[in-house]
């Protein structure tokens, strides 16, 4: 059940410009004291300087309480019941001016720091295309792999949000996916069932994808070489053929005669597709 206070109307709101107030803060915002310092004329918004600087604008006075009606962080803004002096609300304007300059400043930094880093990224990467997107993120993810793993072929392909590259045996997937990530926009965060994209200038000018997807395909002769690893640390017992992992038969395999791990853990197809992961071809 949602809490939603009542106890503030838009006709009360209008008298409330220099009421004191408590913000309860939530997981991303610390809690703190501040002050109304503007109503709207229908009285239905307010806005609001806390002690630190944060400014909060056109907050809903419909969901503003007083203190009998807090709880927990259901109500956000608590009406005190005091009121500041006019120095108080100077001292709240001033910290808020500071505050607004300070942030100003570090965007004039960052701006600069961009400035300065897309003119590195330029002149180090004269080839790469010029872009933003999946597509122009696809030409320069070949050409990376292209320059690093120069005697493999790669097959990189735009999928809607999505772009997946496939190759046989050459290098682990660890170190295709650690070549490639910056051209990756964010990450998907479980918590909030949201994807998180993250500002870079890489991706401004040689193009991003929300998703990148590695497939490392394996010949014969590396699943030869990775049956041979997984024998010569578990032994020999009912070792399978390339053909008979190929197929999944594997499974029912297990080179441990009398162990009490979990078989499938320790299968011939599992322990061979574990020594693959670290074998490059």
């Amino acid at each position: 059940m949602i809490f939603r206070p009542e106890s503030i109307s838009p006709a009360q709101a209008l008298f409330l410009v220099g009421a004191a107030v408590d913000y309860t803060g939530d997981m991303a915002n610390l809690p703190g004291e501040g002050g109304i310092v503007e109503v709207s004329s229908d009285g239905k918004y307010a806005s609001m300087i806390l002690s630190d600087g944060r400014r909060i604008s056109q907050f809903p006075t419909a969901l503003m309480g007083r203190p009998e009606n807090r709880r927990g962080c259901a109500v956000r803004i608590i009406v005190t019941g005091e009121t500041l002096s006019d120095d108080s609300i100077a001292k709240l304007h001033t910290a808020a001016a500071l505050r607004d300059a300070q942030t100003r400043a570090k965007e004039r930094e960052e701006a600069k720091a961009r400035d300065t880093e897309r003119e590195q990224l330029d002149a180090q990467y004269p080839d790469f295309e010029r872009g933003q997107g999946s597509k122009v993120a696809a030409v320069n993810i070949r050409k990376v792999l292209k320059g690093t793993f120069p005697k493999v072929k790669f097959s990189v392909r735009c999928d809607g949000s999505a772009i997946r590259v496939r190759w046989t045996d050459g290098p682990i997937a660890q170190a295709v996916t650690e070549a490639i990530a910056r051209f990756e926009a964010g990450r998907f965060d479980g918590m909030t069932d949201c994807y998180e994209y993250r500002r870079d200038v890489w991706h401004d000018l040689f193009g991003s994808v929300q998703y990148i997807f590695e497939e490392r395909a394996h010949s014969d002769a590396l699943v030869e070489k990775a049956i041979a690893v997984v024998a010569e640390q578990y032994g020999d017992k009912d070792r399978p053929t390339v053909e008979q992992f190929s197929s999944g038969d594997a499974y029912r395999r297990s080179p441990l005669a009398d162990s009490q791990m979990a078989p499938m853990d320790y299968s011939w197809q599992n322990l061979v597709h574990r020594a693959l992961r670290q074998l490059e071809g």
